[in-house]
């Protein structure tokens, strides 16, 4: 037998009898706390005893409700498009010449969307009249011509030189050089 103390009637109870159901506590309703989530702006409505939740949502939609979510808390991530990198003290970079933030990757005015700040609206203003098929398209990314490894070199190199190093051309292997 442990005691326990009744955090609303103050009074003692063993383990099976101290539940508030199980000693009818007549106070039980004032320590309750509990709680509804507005679905619109995230906010922990109280219930009051004895009240509809609908009713105490309703009075928090009229009343006090921003009827937005609220903004993103957390660590920002780099603007350019595609890019998923996460910005801390030691790998952002600001741009200044267009005055964004950026990741290192992106931190050259060819990789982001580097345009002095009066521009960047002036160029919104007018896409926006001029249309989507005025603008030019985007420039196309170079292409990057493959380096051969070194062991490719030097196989190359060697079947000039020696006939045994030379890849037969039906791909039969040792046998069929052989033959």
């Amino acid at each position: 037998f442990l005691p326990f103390r009744c955090d609303a009637c103050k009074q003692v109870f063993c383990q099976d009898h101290f539940p508030y159901g199980s000693h009818s506590c007549a106070k039980a309703g004032q320590g309750s706390v509990q709680v509804i989530i507005c679905p619109l702006c995230e906010a922990a409505v109280r219930l009051r005893a004895g009240e509809d939740a609908n009713v105490t949502w309703e009075q928090h939609y009229s009343q006090s409700c921003k009827k937005t979510l609220p903004a993103k808390s957390g660590p920002r991530r780099c603007p350019v498009p595609g890019c998923k990198e996460k910005l801390g003290p030691s790998n952002r970079f600001e741009c200044q010449r267009c005055s964004q933030t950026v990741c290192l990757k992106h931190r050259l005015q060819e990789d982001h969307d580097c345009r002095p700040p009066g521009s960047r609206a002036a160029a919104r203003s007018s896409a926006s009249t001029a249309g989507a098929a005025l603008m030019p398209p985007p420039p196309a990314p170079a292409e990057k011509k493959k380096k051969k490894s070194f062991g490719k070199k030097m196989g190359d190199a060697m079947g000039k030189m020696f006939a045994c190093f030379q890849t037969p051309k039906d791909k039969t292997g040792l046998v069929g050089q052989r033959e």
